[in-house]
């Protein structure tokens, strides 16, 4: 499947939520979950989360990995964010890796996910505001 230049493989067992579609609530998956729609509410998956151009989020995320191409509004726990040229966010991020495309606009603050590290200053937290 590729919609504005989000390049991705469906498997059998993904989660797509159509351009014509609306959830609110909770969201709980073990499948990488595929945003057109509309989202209101908090989403957890194990996997990734892709949210297309017309996707639109409202609410807090927690996956693996996340890709924005469209509307997001809440917080981000994350691995690893990509905010694409045409994403638009309003909230917090908090991840190990923060790719922001060129057009992309990203109002909030961001903060380094904490890995294990085997250094004096493992509680050093930086944190970045945009």
């Amino acid at each position: 499947m590729v919609i504005t230049g989000i390049k991705k493989i469906m498997n059998w067992n993904d989660i797509f939520v159509g351009q014509n579609a609306s959830v609110k609530g909770e969201v709980r998956e073990e499948s990488n979950l595929f945003i057109s729609g509309q989202i209101d509410g908090t989403v957890y998956t194990e996997k990734d989360i892709t949210v297309y151009e017309n996707g639109i989020v409202k609410g807090d995320i927690t996956s693996t990995n996340f890709d924005l191409s469209g509307t997001m509004e809440g917080e981000v726990k994350a691995k690893k964010i990509h905010l694409l040229k045409s994403a638009k966010l309003l909230g917090d991020l908090t991840t190990s890796t923060l790719v922001v495309d060129e057009g992309a606009t990203f109002i909030g603050t961001s903060k380094k996910r904490r890995e294990k590290l085997d250094s004096k200053i493992d509680k050093f937290e930086p944190t970045y505001e945009i």
